[in-house]
């Protein structure tokens, strides 16, 4: 198996993650989220609140899905890299490029239509720079931020490489599980309001912030590529799910939250690199669509969920409550997926293809250049 270059079971970890995210954006425009059960310290809350809560926080977490989306992608990317027959950065970045920034630009106009963002803002989003200020970190469309991240991680791979040949994996992952939290420090408002200062709060939305996750799914594909997959033990992943659940209980320690949750994601993806026939399972091939298309929903999603919001307001639809969420997941979730299918077959695909394209004809371009005679 560990000659496969693809893992069926990756589209499908796609599809928990875009579900996680796409449910907690749903049930946070609908009102329905309920408060961690520290947040009001002089208040008992109630059974019916705290069941609310744990639902969410396991079924509509989007934290949840993007540490699972930078797992997956530290995985694949690094899967890629040791499969791939020769490897060299520029065809990396071609394919890279290719793969995000179409579907990216074209969605970018729409969202700057719609808000009519200013020049300044559409500028640093096309750069793909955007978390580098607070101006610009959800603008536009929130959750381009994480796409800038990714870039970003992107960029800096070459570093990466390096480091991790250098360094053995329990020191570097405990290197960025700190700098994390520390990230996470820097970003809360205590921090912001005691100082006052924007630096403070840019750092916290570098990408060395989501790099544990990322780390994490990058050392997976090099156990998995060289025979040594850990087979997570069947207790692991829910008492690190129940650790990370305890964190969400009590906002003060909301800082700590990315580390516990890379580890689920990691575990979840550990699980099914031990066990990938469970992936040909016919009742998970609807997850796999949806992890196909997960990137085209993440892209556009956001739209439909804020004209639901507005118009839950104009015709008085319920909501902040269990019931209004789950409403509006039956009329958001169909259209997520039709609009991300659609961006899928029409943008995602089609930027895919040309990047293949012009992979192709660089390698043939440089395969005649090196056969061809020198000059004397």
């Amino acid at each position: 198996m560990t000659s496969d270059k693809h893992l069926g079971f990756i589209d499908q970890l796609r599809g928990v993650a875009i579900l996680l995210v796409a449910l907690g954006h749903i049930f946070g425009y609908a009102e329905s989220r309920y408060p961690a059960p520290f947040e009001l310290l002089y208040t008992t809350p109630e059974p019916g609140e705290i069941a609310g809560f744990l639902f969410t926080s396991i079924f509509c977490n989007g934290f949840t899905g993007v540490m699972l989306f930078f797992v997956i992608s530290g995985f694949c990317i690094r899967w890629s890299h040791l499969h791939a027959e020769s490897f060299s950065f520029k065809n990396f970045y071609l394919r890279r490029i290719f793969r995000i920034y179409p579907a990216y630009l074209v969605w970018l106009v729409i969202f700057a239509a719609i808000t009519s963002a200013t020049a300044w803002d559409i500028g640093i989003h096309a750069l793909l720079l955007h978390n580098l200020s607070t101006r610009s970190f959800g603008s536009i469309n929130p959750p381009f931020w994480s796409i800038a991240l990714e870039w970003q991680i992107y960029l800096i791979y070459p570093v990466i490489l390096w480091v991790s040949k250098r360094l053995r994996p329990g020191i570097v992952l405990c290197l960025t599980a700190m700098i994390g939290i520390v990230s996470g420090v820097f970003g809360t408002l205590t921090v912001q309001n005691a100082f006052r200062s924007e630096f403070l709060t840019v750092i916290a939305q570098l990408p060395t912030w989501l790099l544990f996750p990322w780390m994490l799914g990058f050392y997976q594909a090099e156990k998995l590529h060289s025979g040594k997959t850990v087979k997570p033990k069947g207790w692991w992943l829910p008492a690190t799910a129940g650790i990370a659940i305890l964190i969400e209980a009590c906002p003060k320690i909301h800082v700590l939250r990315v580390v516990p949750w890379s580890l689920v994601a990691c575990q979840w993806l550990q699980f099914c690199c031990a066990r990938p026939e469970r992936s040909a399972s016919r009742w998970f091939k609807p997850l796999a669509f949806i992890g196909l298309i997960s990137y085209s929903i993440y892209l556009g999603h956001d739209m439909v969920a804020h004209f639901y919001s507005t118009l839950e307001k104009h015709l008085a639809i319920p909501s902040s409550s269990f019931q209004g969420g789950l409403l509006a997941t039956l009329v958001c979730l169909p259209l997520f997926v039709l609009i991300g299918w659609l961006s899928y077959q029409l943008i995602e695909k089609p930027g895919i293809r040309m990047g293949g394209l012009l992979q192709r004809g660089w390698l043939q371009r440089g395969s005649l250049d090196s056969s061809a005679p020198t000059r004397p």
